[in-house]
């Protein structure tokens, strides 16, 4: 375990840190740490680096089958999440997944609601493009007052999400 919160920590994540075989928890969270996100060792099971100024491309954590607790929110990581599927290896086994406030886009890929393992889930905050999944439509899936409009154009019609997705405690 490596908890290292509210500690004014600056700079970049070490791959060797990230890599690190006896690490399987990590909490770096309301830091000032920037910097594109490395590669994790694919057994780590609690990774918190909330309220950072993580940017670049969001990784793949689909073989994170160990992985219980996904806090990578009020951050400034980019890109589509088309690895959140809803038949995906990760959402199988995650409890707890906020990727919110972060600059994410293009659909959200989940066709069905995520797995009855989670417990906590939140897109809210990004900016989608996407007709909303019918199993979100009576949740609370609303707008983020303050950020941008979706940079792609929803094609079809019916109600769109251009903002956010939240579920929290699902189960």
């Amino acid at each position: 375990m490596l908890a290292g919160s509210h500690n004014n920590f600056s700079g970049t994540i070490s791959e060797v840190l990230s890599l690190a075989s006896h690490i399987t928890h990590l909490d770096l969270s309301y830091n000032n740490i920037n910097g594109p996100l490395p590669s994790f060792a694919t057994y780590i099971a609690h990774l918190d680096l909330s309220y950072n100024n993580i940017n670049g491309p969001l990784p793949s954590f689909e073989n994170f089958t160990s992985l219980l607790h996904l806090d990578l929110s009020h951050n400034k990581l980019l890109g589509p999440i088309k690895w959140l599927t809803s038949n995906s290896t990760f959402l199988q086994t995650c409890e707890y997944l906020d990727l919110s406030y972060n600059n994410l886009y293009g659909p959200v890929p989940l066709s069905s609601p995520p797995s009855p393992s989670i417990l906590y889930f939140n897109l809210t905050c990004n900016i989608f493009c996407t007709p909303l999944p019918v199993w979100c439509k009576d949740n609370a899936c609303a707008s983020c007052p303050g950020k941008p409009t979706s940079p792609c154009t929803p094609i079809g019609t019916g109600n769109f999400a251009t903002s956010s997705l939240i579920i929290a405690n699902i189960g």
